[in-house]
Formats: C-alpha cells, sequence, structure tokens
C-alpha cells in the first residue's frame, strides 16, 4: 500500500525538465543559488557594529543581503552586550561584544540611509567584493529592483 503513495520516478532530473541539459551547470539564477548554498565552508564572518540611534529597518536589509550571498554571516557587535536602542526604540541585543574588526571585516549598516537607501550601497558593496553575479542573485531572492 505504501509503495502505491511513492511518486511517480522522474527519468530525468528537474533541471534537465526546465532546460538545462547537465546538472552541473550554472546558467542564469537557479543553480548559483544551490552551488553558493553547499558552498558553506568558504563563509566569512563580519561584523556590524551596533550604534544607538540607528534605524533597524536598514540594519535589517544590510544584513539580510549580505546572508543572502551564502558566503557571509553577519555578527552584530558593540563594546558592551548590553542592548543597543535603535532610533524607533528598538531594543537590539548584539551577538557579540565587539572585538577589533579589521576594516575590511566590517559590515558597514549605513545608519544616516533610510533602509532602501542602505540596501542599494549594502548591494555595491557586494558587488565590489563577490562580482555582479552574485549581487544579482541577491537582489533576486530580495525581489528588489537594482537601481
Amino acid at each position: 500500500m505504501l509503495a502505491s503513495l511513492e511518486p511517480a520516478k522522474r527519468a530525468r532530473p528537474l533541471v534537465a525538465v526546465i532546460g538545462i541539459d547537465d546538472a552541473k551547470e550554472t546558467t542564469g539564477h537557479l543553480v548559483p543559488t544551490d552551488v553558493l548554498r553547499r558552498a558553506l565552508w568558504k563563509r566569512e564572518e563580519l561584523g556590524a557594529r551596533l550604534e544607538p540611534g540607528m534605524g533597524e529597518g536598514s540594519l535589517a536589509l544590510v544584513a539580510d543581503a549580505c546572508s543572502r550571498t551564502y558566503r557571509l554571516h553577519v555578527t552584530s557587535a558593540t563594546t558592551s552586550m548590553e542592548a543597543v536602542k535603535s532610533g524607533n526604540g528598538v531594543r537590539i541585543i548584539p551577538d557579540l561584544p565587539e572585538r577589533e574588526w579589521p576594516e575590511d571585516r566590517c559590515v558597514l549598516t549605513f545608519p544616516d540611509h533610510k533602509p532602501a537607501g542602505a540596501l542599494d550601497l549594502a548591494l555595491d558593496a557586494i558587488t565590489v567584493r563577490y562580482g555582479e553575479r552574485t549581487t544579482d542573485v541577491v537582489a533576486l531572492q530580495l525581489v528588489y529592483p537594482r537601481r
């Protein structure tokens, strides 16, 4: 009876059915996200410095865009482990006490920009660090038109 519930076996892998003949091919945006996801051993950890009065929307969008590269893990940090109050009064608890992050290991959170402006700047930074294709994948996942 359980065998009757098993779905029929496909003659070809799904990527072949939708038009990619070789499952290892990385054309378009279908396969690169999976390839990037499997490369977890290459992930970098970058620090995001929490500042009182910063926009939590901007912080969230920047951190989300970075994590969608599948290459970055963003860790929030402050000088102490006390919560930092955002511009709208949200208390943000840091992941770590701030350590000396080298300048090239810090994520700019663009505290003086509105969320959409911060996201645009984050996408520009991703392009500089990882290239246009990675940025295109991130923008596609966010359903965000690049400006």
